[in-house]
């Protein structure tokens, strides 16, 4: 038997078979202990300290706001700033029309 790429030999697991109980119990006091600890921050208005989702997405926002300041920098420090606004407009500009000013056909 194989674990993470190791091999597992039958003595190694026996004995984490007869710890496996010792294990869980261990286990189930520290949960027991963190779960109470948060309820007790909660409650006192601790704010608990680590990377969370709200902070992620707040780092986010703040990383796309620098960047949009520094393209826009860029662009008007750019020496092809007036290529650029013109290729731009060009972009932006209706389609041709078929019609004259009398509504006759091109």
């Amino acid at each position: 038997m194989r674990l993470d790429g190791d091999d597992i030999t039958r003595s190694e697991r026996i004995k984490a078979r007869a710890r496996l109980a010792e294990l869980e119990e261990a286990l189930a006091k520290k949960a027991e202990a963190t779960v109470a600890k948060k309820e007790y921050n909660k409650k006192e208005g601790i704010k608990e300290e680590g990377y969370k989702r709200e902070d992620r997405w707040d780092m986010y926002i703040e990383d796309k706001k620098r960047k949009e300041e520094e393209e826009k920098k860029l662009e008007e420090e750019s020496m092809f700033r007036d290529y650029n606004k013109m290729v731009q407009d060009e972009k932006n500009r209706p389609p041709p029309t078929t019609h004259d000013d009398k509504g006759n056909v091109r």
